[in-house]
């Protein structure tokens, strides 16, 4: 008898343990949902000519542009236990998506490529990376961008940047 209640005992232990990790949720679960954003900020361009040219349209030096401000609708989707996939559609512009990464605090994003014009300067292909963390139900999405292009005989290089994405959950998935 005493054999069976130890039986019955280890059987009942591994039963509500395999009940209570089921019901464990994924970290990515946090963020999952459908969100509406606004970005905005500044970047800042280093502009070099590498033949000197009189009365070239662009003077060497540095610019700060102010980005012009981005809505639109932001998904994100749980993608693997520590990973989640976030895209951004720009009303009346792109979509661009995003791997990232979970971390103690927030997520990571993995750097990725886009194009972007700033005042008139040629397009650039930029490489977007940053990371977000979540308060009050507001998600706070730091944008870094970096990249260089070069045109005729100009040169342009980012410096800086200062862009921050405000996200808030419009529905939760």
């Amino acid at each position: 008898m005493k054999n069976m209640k130890k039986w019955m005992n280890a059987a009942v232990a591994v039963l509500l343990l395999a009940l209570l990790s089921g019901c464990t949720r994924p970290a990515t679960d946090r963020y999952v949902g459908t969100y509406t954003y606004k970005t905005s900020g500044t970047v800042t361009v280093e502009v070099k000519v590498n033949i000197p040219v009189t009365g070239a349209t662009v003077s060497p030096g540095t610019y700060t542009f102010e980005l012009t401000p981005e809505v639109g609708r932001m998904d994100i989707k749980g993608y693997g236990d520590d990973t989640i996939l976030v895209s951004m559609n720009a009303l009346g512009g792109v979509a661009q998506a995003f791997e990232a990464v979970l971390t103690a605090d927030g997520f990571q994003l993995v750097p990725a490529t886009r194009m972007l014009q700033l005042g008139l300067l040629p397009k650039m292909e930029v490489t977007v990376s940053g990371n977000a963390f979540l308060l009050d139900g507001v998600l706070y999405l730091h944008l870094n961008y970096s990249g260089k292009e070069s045109a005729l005989i100009t040169s342009f290089s980012i410096t800086d940047s200062d862009v921050l994405c405000l996200a808030t959950i419009s529905r939760n998935l």
